[in-house]
């Protein structure tokens, strides 16, 4: 499931080719930081994907109903709800 939340981000053309300093991102979600986009690729993604690799899974987590509050109507949004809303669902034991 993590690699349909980046396929879909790179279907949109939501994924950045330049990175960003992550260590200077210091609210949650990057809000007033980064685009909650960015915050998929730089943050989240990379840290589900160090947790599946070392074998703990991916954390229960509710960031559908931020993702439905700031992701803009348009294309790409429902498929990026649908990415988020699976993740959400997964238990901590669950492996992607």
């Amino acid at each position: 499931m993590l690699q349909e939340l980046e396929a879909t981000l790179r279907k949109f053309k939501l994924w950045q080719q330049n990175s960003i300093a992550i260590e200077q991102v210091t609210s949650p979600f990057g809000i007033g930081q980064i685009q909650f986009t960015e915050w998929l690729q730089f943050i989240y993604l990379p840290k589900m994907k160090s947790l599946v690799g070392a074998g703990v899974g991916i954390p229960k987590a509710e960031i559908t109903p931020y993702a439905e509050e700031v992701l803009p109507s348009g294309e790409g949004r429902e498929a990026l709800l649908v990415c988020i809303k699976k993740l959400d669902n997964l238990s901590i034991t669950a492996h992607v």
